[in-house]
């Protein structure tokens, strides 16, 4: 007989599944969101443990069949893509100093922005949305997702503590945690992210100027 708990696992697993390549640059959270499947789901039925996991490029994840093939196609454009930069279409999560932007440097790629602050203060939501993430991930220390319209995500990484649970609805500048250096950091800081469609997209370019 398998343990409830055993039982519980198998029922809530895709009957079919495909499977992903894993590629340079690949995050668990990008992949789920390329898959039309949360986290959660992509690490059920890959037995993950998302606070000690390593993704390695060519690793193959499983995915559910369906998923695979309702996902859209690389030809289509985002119509969100086009905002014009410094369209304010997102909120400042928090007023600090950015120390790191966006894009590679010295051969290292954020897909990011690193705001530094002080410990303990106030981060904002930078959109009204649905809370769809609050833990863990190794690098990132306690990291908030947000799910937006038009298929947009924002993450706040390295808090303190966070002050939503997942399902929650947010306003725009509200308070989901606060500045911390939990994760890979030796400064109080907040790495923010704003994704379409799983893919990065520089914050600076759709947050407001100044």
């Amino acid at each position: 007989m398998f343990h409830p708990s055993i039982l519980l696992l198998l029922c809530t697993l895709p009957l079919a599944a495909a499977s992903y390549t894993v590629r340079k640059g690949d995050t668990l959270y990008g992949i789920a969101q390329k898959s039309n499947i949360s986290i959660d789901t992509l690490c059920r039925m890959n037995r993950i443990d998302v606070k000690h996991y390593t993704l390695k490029r060519g690793m193959r994840l499983a995915i559910p069949d369906a998923a695979k093939k309702t996902s859209p196609p690389k030809a289509v454009v985002s119509k969100p893509a086009s905002v014009p930069a410094g369209s304010g279409l997102f909120l400042w999560p928090y007023r600090g100093s950015v120390v790191r932007g966006y894009g590679l440097s010295e051969n290292v790629m954020n897909t990011g922005i690193d705001i530094r602050g002080n410990f303990g203060d106030p981060v904002m939501s930078a959109r009204a949305g649905v809370v769809e993430y609050v833990g863990t991930m190794r690098g990132y220390g306690t990291v908030v997702i947000l799910k937006h319209e038009n298929d947009y995500n924002s993450i706040y990484a390295h808090l303190s503590e966070s002050a939503v649970k997942k399902g929650d609805a947010v306003a725009g500048n509200a308070v989901i945690g606060k500045l911390g250096m939990s994760g890979f950091t030796d400064a109080p800081e907040l790495h923010f992210k704003i994704c379409v469609k799983g893919k990065p997209k520089n914050p600076l370019t759709i947050l407001p100027k100044g």
